[in-house]
């Protein structure tokens, strides 16, 4: 029976040791799990953070993109505008040129005629020089002939009265 009491005892004795290993090693495990659960829960609590920042940010560029959208839809319209402005400048500047074109051309042409008219005129003037010239070289060649009669006539009347015959009675 010592035997028996014996193994009993050891038995007791290695079971009483293993339940001491087996309990520590429970709390070991136990504390590692708590440890384990509070690293999860602030692994958990960070995730929601960078879920959190993550999501703000996605807001955040929604809005940035937004007013860039906004910006640049005005800024095409504005654009836009702009370039319907310069187009129709452009169309008044081209009729204006047209109109300019069409001006020259016609102020050519009366150029043109307003030379022709004048070398008429000065042809005509030239023609009225000689003409008048002509007129003054016959009127003073009549004037020279008037003058020669006038003067033959007082010569003449000197001859009458000196021989004391008067025309006038005849």
């Amino acid at each position: 029976m010592e035997f028996s009491f014996q193994r009993l005892k050891q038995m007791i004795s290695d079971s009483d040791a293993f339940k001491i290993h087996h309990d520590q090693h429970k709390e070991r495990l136990e504390r590692e799990l708590v440890t384990i659960k509070g690293r999860l829960t602030a692994s958990e609590n960070d995730n929601r953070a960078l879920l959190n920042k993550v999501q703000q940010k996605n807001l955040d560029l929604a809005r940035s993109n937004s007013r860039v959208s906004d910006t640049q839809r005005s800024r095409i319209s504005q654009l836009a505008t702009e370039k319907t402005s310069a187009e129709d400048e452009i169309k008044r500047l081209a009729r204006q040129l047209e109109d300019a074109h069409l001006t020259i051309n016609s102020l050519e042409k009366q150029k043109e005629k307003l030379s022709l008219s004048l070398e008429d005129l000065n042809h005509e003037v030239t023609r009225e020089h000689r003409t008048t010239r002509n007129a003054e070289q016959a009127s003073s060649t009549v004037n020279l002939q008037l003058a020669r009669l006038l003067l033959r006539s007082d010569q003449v009347e000197q001859l009458f009265v000196r021989f004391g015959l008067n025309f006038l009675e005849r």
